[in-house]
């Protein structure tokens, strides 16, 4: 049997026959494979991860750290929160502990047995009702036939930024390309002059990835995807990568604010609410929060949450 790199743990992480009992699940873990970092730090993803938490392998790099997702719980403390983009129920289970119903939405139908098994280890199920389908249609629906049905309080939003190299996604353009003739010039060969050249491709790049675009989002751009969900609740979470670029989070809520200004609050600006969320010293993403959300909170509340 070959020796794995020290570097790389393989193994049916949370998936035993005994555990769980559903072909589909263990098919489709069969090959998860992980960086030992990751596999360290299990624990902060769940804290009763050794009590059976199942994760697939994008879970593990989506699902929100167990202490993140307590904080930003305890920030929406409600009766009804919904969790549209629920994944393997890190945030949904946290809700469930703050909050009297949860309803937690995914496409994916293994994310929401995942969930439902994790959060049975918690002792939270009955608090959240899982809804495997798309959540744009669900929010489109709701909209339109809102009436009898139950009042939703906040919506927590934390959609898929685009995998484990989200990051590398933010090419805004090429750099340059010099006019062929230069290759004709004596500075061409000069070695400052490459040089140079060398300084002002590297430059251009690095400023392709200085900011996380919020059209980079799915399945919406984040200026739709709060649009939608503001049309439910003006009180909305949204969970972000870290280099998202404040100015575009900022006017977020002045685009979809003109429709709810009446005459006596014109000149009212929408306020949110940016928390940076830090797991040790380690930035790991931000928090937005929309309507009373944003300024029904202590920021000095940190203890427990951190």
């Amino acid at each position: 049997m070959s020796q794995m790199p020290k570097d790389m743990v393989k193994c049916k992480i949370c998936v035993l026959p005994s555990r769980t009992g559903w072909p589909a699940l263990e098919a489709h873990f069969s090959e998860l494979c992980l960086t030992l970092p990751d596999w360290y730090s299990r624990h902060r993803l769940f804290s009763r991860y050794d009590e059976g938490i199942l994760l697939d392998r994008e879970s593990w790099f989506s699902v929100t750290p167990e202490a993140i997702a307590a904080r930003i719980a305890e920030r929406c403390r409600c009766n009804v929160v919904l969790d549209l983009f629920c994944g393997a129920g890190g945030n949904a289970i946290q809700f469930a502990m703050t909050c009297n119903k949860v309803i937690a939405i995914d496409v994916d139908p293994i994310k929401i047995e995942m969930a439902r098994h994790n959060a049975a280890i918690y002792g939270v199920q009955d608090r959240i009702t899982f809804l495997v389908g798309d959540a744009v249609e669900f929010c489109r629906d709701w909209t339109e036939g809102r009436e009898g049905l139950v009042d939703i309080d906040v919506v927590f939003l934390s959609p898929p930024w685009g995998g484990t190299d989200y990051q590398k996604g933010q090419a805004d353009s090429e750099p340059p390309a010099p006019p062929l003739a230069a290759s004709l010039l004596d500075e061409s060969f000069d070695a400052s002059a490459t040089e140079k050249r060398k300084q002002s491709a590297d430059a251009h790049t690095k400023s392709r990835y200085t900011h996380y675009p919020l059209s980079a989002l799915s399945p919406l751009s984040g200026q739709d995807l709060y649009a939608m969900a503001s049309k439910i609740t003006p009180e909305v979470v949204m969970f972000l990568p870290r280099s998202c670029d404040l100015d575009e989070l900022s006017r977020l809520p002045l685009r979809h604010s003109d429709q709810d200004t009446d005459s006596e609050g014109e000149n009212e600006r929408p306020i949110l609410s940016i928390e940076e969320q830090f797991l040790g010293s380690s930035f790991k993403a931000l928090s937005v929060y929309f309507g009373s959300l944003a300024t029904d909170w202590d920021d000095d509340r940190e203890t427990g949450y951190a």
